[in-house]
């Protein structure tokens, strides 16, 4: 499991302007749970649909998997890990992997300051060709738990 990585990239990044988002098909009590368990700070959402949750681009064919992705200041998607973790790849490998574009992303925006959110947009995805990620439906179809920061 990637969880302990990505709150120790959290932490690292937060103050640098880099935000961290989970949603979840999950209801509120088993996202709760690994918000606790991993000490998890940042916002998750929980009780997505199969539908929201292939609408923002992770393919599912109705089973849910882990996929993380490092969407830049121009919303663009500059990385994923394309469901490593689904596929079994060492958890270890897939966080270096995510830290390094993370660092190029920073690198490459220059952000000094945390953003508030994401502005309501769509995002390609070069990793599904002609296929768009929406980001606005967080904020309209999606309860999320209050964040822990």
């Amino acid at each position: 499991m990637s969880a302990p990585g990505l709150v120790r990239l959290h932490r690292k990044y937060k103050t640098r302007g880099v935000t961290f988002l989970s949603l979840s098909n999950d209801p509120r009590e088993k996202v709760q749970e690994l918000i606790d368990q991993y000490d998890i700070g940042w916002t998750s959402g929980y009780g997505a649909s199969n539908a929201m949750i292939e609408s923002l681009g992770a393919p599912n064919a109705g089973v849910m998997v882990p996929l993380l992705y490092v969407i830049g200041r121009d919303q663009k998607v500059i990385w994923s890990d394309r469901q490593a973790r689904y596929n079994h790849e060492n958890p270890k490998q897939i966080i270096k992997s995510l830290e390094q574009a993370i660092q190029l992303a920073l690198r490459k925006t220059r952000v000094v300051q945390r953003g508030n959110h994401l502005p309501p947009t769509h995002i390609d995805d070069p990793f599904k060709p002609n296929r768009s990620l929406s980001i606005s439906a967080l904020s309209s179809t999606t309860t999320l738990a209050e964040s822990v920061d």
